[in-house]
């Protein structure tokens, strides 16, 4: 490369130029969120898409342009506070001037800057502020990464095989690329030995895709692999599967739909929203959203109240029992059902349909072993609830079923789609929070001080249901495939792989969160993935944390010791659907405090 005597900026004026534009974005972004018209969105969202234009791949086509639209989309954030002073302090940024000048077409761009514009805006849509200010951080990193690189690169030699380690840990190769010339590429390209041909240390069986009933538990594994094997390639009967445990690697890949997609089965076998991106998704969640919101759910807080009540009394009555099946499946079920209006008395069939429904999904989308009967009870399943929408429709009903009913009846779902969303709102609405609220009874269990603390501190009650969610989690993983082949921590994955994010193995990750091994109900659980991340962060969440923060108030209140009943182990769900496993079965001792 030819040296000229042009000046270029320097890095650490790139940097804090980026830092000061983070700082000012995220200062926008609280003034901004949910109170931008539809209108604004609009724009906002045409501003993402103007960016598109002038990236190919990893490289920018035009980067004169690119800077011109990059500084629109972000300008648009700034004026839409209508702060003057903030505005002020935004035109004073150097950042179009000096991506112009650093950056050129050699340059390979770290992360999909492009999808994180388009993330950005879906924050927005969705109302989630917390998203939104994950992606401008990881946006800032990413930029400021891209323009170490491209500084770099009017230093080094064109003919130096340098291996420039990336930002991020999910980067995209460039198949296109001459990676003749650097010796190193075939050593990246070797495939890792599979699980069963890994060192597990003693007493912990080689992890596997479909639990057998030696991980359970995983946690174990899961530390283990995040160690040693943080991209685990697992043999299965149709194909390898790579499962993913560091928290960086996992939320960047839940981030980017682009390169990691839910669409494992094209076309998408049911109306899952798990197996749709966008705009499918988009279309869909739309439907059942608002019916999740907290003002949605607002009407049936009393009720929830008062079957969780009545639930934990007549377990106290008894000295304990199965926080399962006596506590957590009732309660989410009647609650569910109240909310979708079947009748009551329908409740025990409801969930076997569900569970049944479950495994029939996990055999279609995940290649999962299925009951033998699966698709019998989902074709019941889905029938029960054409005919509930049928009378939902003619009786005006308010309640998600009718919600649901009247846009397949106005045409802007089909039969198929509106039988097969509804189950998916009810198995959303009821499975999420079972695992929720059973883990919430075993970690009282385990350190039976919390009750007394959250007595005392009630507000305490949030923090402990957040760092149940970390801790223990609610889904385990979530299946993506690759759409091009990518590198992640240092392992090449090829295209068109089977890859598990294991949403709870990042949760527990130190790396992220300090001591993520020990549960502390102090610590910041800012960005943990207990309900998943992006536009598939799971539907039922709302409705699982208010289930939950019901019950651990109502234990704090009415519980004086509880305890694990050592007697009876704890059973664990095999996990067939290979997305949730919690216990199944988790008994415990409690008595009933007297004052």
């Amino acid at each position: 490369m030819a040296t000229t005597n042009e000046a270029h900026p320097a890095l650490a004026d790139i940097d804090d130029a980026f830092d000061l534009r983070l700082a000012l974005e995220l200062g926008a972004v609280q003034l901004t969120m949910g109170r931008l018209s539809g209108e604004q969105l609009t724009i906002f969202r045409r501003l993402a898409e103007a960016t598109a234009t002038h990236v190919s791949g990893r490289r920018f086509v035009d980067v004169t342009r690119y800077a011109e639209a990059n500084h629109a989309f972000h300008l648009f954030l700034i004026e839409a506070t209508k702060n003057a002073q903030l505005i002020a302090l935004y035109s004073k940024l150097a950042v179009q001037e000096y991506i112009s000048r650093a950056l050129t077409a050699s340059v390979e761009i770290v992360g999909d800057i492009v999808q994180q514009h388009r993330d950005l805006v879906a924050a927005f849509e969705y109302g989630d502020l917390n998203a939104a200010r994950d992606v401008l951080v990881r946006h800032a990193q990413h930029s400021r990464t891209t323009m170490s690189r491209a500084l770099a690169l009017r230093t080094i030699p064109a003919d130096a095989c340098a291996v420039v380690p990336p930002a991020d840990s999910a980067v995209l190769v460039n198949e296109e690329a001459d990676i003749s010339r650097c010796p190193f590429h075939a050593m990246q390209s070797a495939l890792p030995p599979y699980s069963h041909e890994l060192n597990w240390p003693p007493g912990l069986e080689p992890f596997k895709v479909v639990d057998d009933g030696s991980q359970g538990d995983p946690y174990e594994h899961y530390r283990w692999m995040r160690e040693h094997a943080p991209v685990l390639r697992c043999q299965s009967a149709t194909s390898d599967v790579w499962f993913l445990s560091r928290y960086d690697d996992v939320y960047q890949a839940i981030r980017n739909p682009k390169l990691f997609s839910s669409e494992v089965v094209s076309p998408p076998p049911l109306t899952f929203l798990t197996l749709f991106d966008a705009p499918g998704h988009t279309r869909l969640r739309k439907v059942a959203q608002p019916s999740f919101m907290p003002l949605s759910l607002d009407p049936f807080t009393a009720q929830i109240e008062q079957r969780a009540e009545a639930l934990l009394d007549s377990m106290l009555a008894r000295g304990g029992g199965d926080v399962v099946e006596d506590f957590a499946i009732p309660l989410s079920i009647a609650t569910i059902s109240t909310m979708i209006d079947v009748p009551n008395e329908d409740e025990e069939k409801m969930k076997f349909w569900s569970d049944e429904t479950f495994s029939y999904f996990g055999r279609l989308a995940r290649n999962a072993p299925g009951t033998g009967t699966d698709e019998q009870s989902a074709m019941a399943f889905f029938a029960y609830l054409k005919e509930a929408m049928e009378r939902l429709y003619l009786s005006n009903s308010q309640s998600i079923g009718g919600h649901i009913a009247r846009m397949w009846k106005q045409g802007l779902l089909s039969e198929k789609e509106a039988k097969e969303l509804c189950a998916f709102v009810f198995i959303a609405g009821h499975d999420t929070t079972t695992i929720l609220v059973a883990n919430a009874f075993r970690m009282f269990a385990e350190q039976p001080t919390l009750v007394a603390r959250i007595r005392h501190n009630i507000d305490d009650a949030d923090n402990f249901v957040e760092e149940v969610a970390r801790y223990r989690g609610t889904v385990q993983r979530v299946s993506r495939i690759t759409t091009e082949q990518t590198t992640v921590a240092g392992v090449t994955i090829p295209k068109g792989a089977m890859v598990r994010l294991l949403l709870s193995a990042a949760n527990r990750d130190s790396r992220k969160f300090a001591n993520g091994e020990t549960f502390d109900i102090d610590r910041d659980t800012h960005g943990h993935l207990g309900f998943g991340n992006g536009m598939h962060k799971c539907l039922g969440q709302p409705l699982a944390k208010l289930e939950t923060l019901i019950a651990t108030k109502l234990v704090a209140r009415k519980v004086a010791e509880i305890s694990l009943d050592l007697t009876r182990p704890i059973e664990y769900v095999r996990g067939n659907n290979l997305t949730n496993s919690g216990p199944q079965h988790l008994y415990v001792n409690m008595t009933r405090r007297m004052d």
